[in-house]
């Protein structure tokens, strides 16, 4: 629900460049906010990767491995 509020500030607020039209939907802003989070995941998960190869321990004497 929070970022339905987001979304409603955004567009009463600012008018985006691809969305000026006035009768623009919730969908649409969604749709130009989607690659972000989707970034951060794909970064987040090569990080976890290169952390997990290296060897680097999760916490004090905690090693990753898979069981």
């Amino acid at each position: 629900m929070p970022s339905f509020l987001q979304a409603e500030k955004l567009k009463n607020r600012f008018m985006l460049s691809d969305c000026d039209k006035p009768d623009a939907k919730l969908g649409t802003y969604y749709s130009l906010v989607l690659p972000y989070p989707l970034i951060f995941l794909v970064v987040w998960l090569l990080m976890l990767l290169a952390w997990y190869l290296v060897g680097l321990p999760i916490g004090q004497g905690i090693y990753p491995r898979l069981s």
